[in-house]
């Protein structure tokens, strides 16, 4: 599974493909988030079975394409440029 950190202003996405379950997905994280230890604040592409009961998570769709992914960044109050940002690191992942 590719995954890459996008640092944006005060915040930041983890975004990539999971190739097993041919899912895109992205997290969005608070920029003093740890993703090994906190929950996201969203996400989405996030398979059922790897939520946590305990998660304060608002899970999107899953499986999610590169088109969920770019308008779940924008219902998600996302700039454009942020949104495009983002979108390109994914694509550096997409098989």
């Amino acid at each position: 599974m590719g995954r890459q950190r996008v640092d944006l202003d005060g915040k930041y996405v983890v975004v990539g493909y999971d190739r097993p379950m041919r899912s895109c997905y992205a997290q969005l994280y608070d920029q003093g988030d740890d993703p090994g230890d906190d929950a996201p604040l969203r996400a989405v592409g996030y398979h059922p079975l790897e939520r946590l009961e305990s998660e304060r998570t608002e899970h999107g769709i899953y499986p999610a394409t590169p088109a969920d992914i770019a308008n779940a960044l924008n219902d998600w109050g996302l700039s454009t440029v942020e949104v495009d940002i983002v979108c390109r690191a994914l694509d550096n992942d997409l098989p």
